[in-house]
């Protein structure tokens, strides 16, 4: 935990990853207080649609120095291959999901070194346990090794499962729908009905304001319910379980009444 916090750079936001009590597993919480209104955290994205533009360092801290210009190097690789390999891969559809995970692929092969912030990250988020790959994923990871050309040992239809399982579960979309992005730490906030940050979206960044005063120790929390601005949305609770449910595993209430 210790070394995800000091790469989200928790400590001057004023906030910080925690083990949450009970079955959340990982979220977030204040380490000083907000006012409503006050901007609690700004992120870039990790991956976005329509973007070629990757925000976190290329190399943990320690390795900065050993590695010199070639992280400048891989990022100029990085600009030349991503738009080359997302062309190769769109089928017309613009899937979203496949797109991103083209360019994490991309960053991934591009790095100068076997360990990255990026990568640490990555491997941070919630994933799904899937016994069993899906048909249509394991196409468009056959898709991808082919696009990539001289496809890394690690781009195994496994690591393809556990990159779109996160992407399913974290990627987040803009509130008009023109951008799909992964980021960093909004990834690790909760949901909660009654959430203490509103999202807002310019392009592919996105800031979470205090949606009302937090207090030190108390979790950062958003609501994962489309169109919700935390006073329930437009869904009755039934609609809002079935939807939490179909894409996130867990409801609101015991039951779908």
């Amino acid at each position: 935990m210790l070394l995800l916090n000091t790469l989200l750079d928790t400590a001057r936001r004023g906030v910080e990853v925690v083990e949450v009590c009970g079955i959340k597993g990982r979220g977030v919480v204040a380490r000083q207080g907000f006012a409503a209104g006050d901007v609690v955290v700004q992120s870039e994205p990790l991956a976005a649609t329509g973007h070629n533009k990757q925000f976190l360092p290329w190399t943990l801290a320690p390795e900065e120095a050993q590695w010199g210009s070639a992280t400048l190097t891989a990022r100029r690789r990085f600009e030349e291959e991503a738009p080359r390999v997302g062309a190769a891969i769109s089928d017309g559809s613009l899937r979203r999901f496949p797109a991103l995970a083209a360019q994490i692929a991309v960053r991934l092969a591009c790095e100068p070194g076997d360990t990255s912030a990026f990568g640490v990250v990555l491997a941070a988020l919630c994933a799904p346990r899937l016994e069993v790959v899906p048909e249509a994923w394991l196409a468009d990871h056959a898709t991808l090794r082919e696009a990539l050309g001289d496809a890394p040992d690690w781009c195994t239809p496994r690591w393809y499962a556990g990159i779109l399982g996160r992407l399913h579960l974290n990627a987040m979309r803009s509130t008009d729908g023109t951008v799909s992005a992964l980021y960093a730490l909004p990834s690790l906030f909760n949901h909660d009905r009654d959430p203490t940050l509103l999202a807002h979206f310019a392009d592919a960044s996105v800031s979470f304001y205090a949606a009302r005063s937090i207090s030190p120790e108390e979790e950062l929390t958003i609501s994962y319910l489309p169109d919700d601005d935390g006073g329930g949305g437009s869904m009755d609770q039934a609609a809002r379980n079935h939807f939490l449910y179909e894409h996130y595993g867990f409801v609101e209430v015991s039951s779908f009444s």
